[in-house]
């Protein structure tokens, strides 16, 4: 009967521990679970910019603003592949339409007045504007003083430049997308253009 009695109390002990085995294991496959929520909380807070999770502290918000991130940067991707094909489209009809401007430019030799020589021209394109200058192949700072004027208009972005040899003078062909919402005033850029580092344009 001792016996007995012993066995039933070891089997009543052994169904006790395996449900507060089972409990354990779950208690730790949660704990371990939220190790691994809180870490990608965290790791999502480190990765969007702060601008999106300021002031906002619960994991919802965050969440939120992660897929506002995400539909800001499709919006971006798509502007930026639509101003790509612009400025393919944009030099592939330069390159047409600038042989026209090199032709009447061709005929313009070199005979600088103290090697200031310069022919400029402005006019809008598919991008924006496109300028055209043609500069004794001695006045080497041509083109940076261009650039350099260009780059100091707040609306002007230059996109593509190339340079081609027609001796005894370079021909510069400038890209550049103007400001969404601005307009440029050609007559006045070309003169300031013509003006900058000294050049002298002529008709």
């Amino acid at each position: 009967q001792r016996i007995r009695e012993t066995t039933t109390t070891d089997e009543i002990t052994n169904e006790d521990v395996e449900p507060k085995n089972k409990k354990a294991k779950r208690r730790e496959i949660e704990r371990h679970r939220r190790q691994e929520v809180t870490s990608l909380f965290k790791n999502l807070r480190y990765i969007l910019p702060s601008q999106y999770i300021k002031g906002k502290r619960s994991s919802s918000n965050h969440v939120q603003e992660a897929v506002n991130y995400i539909k800001d940067l499709e919006k971006k991707i798509k502007e930026i592949s639509e101003k790509r094909d612009r400025i393919k489209r944009s030099l592939s009809h330069s390159s047409s339409a600038g042989e026209c401007s090199i032709r009447s430019l061709e005929s313009s030799y070199c005979s600088c007045d103290g090697d200031k020589h310069v022919d400029v021209k402005v006019r809008t394109c598919l991008v924006g504007i496109e300028i055209v200058a043609s500069c004794c192949f001695r006045q080497e700072s041509c083109l940076s003083s261009i650039l350099q004027l260009l780059v100091q208009q707040q609306c002007l972005d230059v996109v593509s430049c190339i340079s081609s040899r027609l001796h005894p003078r370079f021909i510069h062909t400038i890209v550049c997308e103007v400001e969404k919402g601005k307009e440029v005033n050609l007559l006045e850029l070309q003169e300031k253009l013509i003006k900058t580092g000294k050049l002298y344009h002529i008709m």
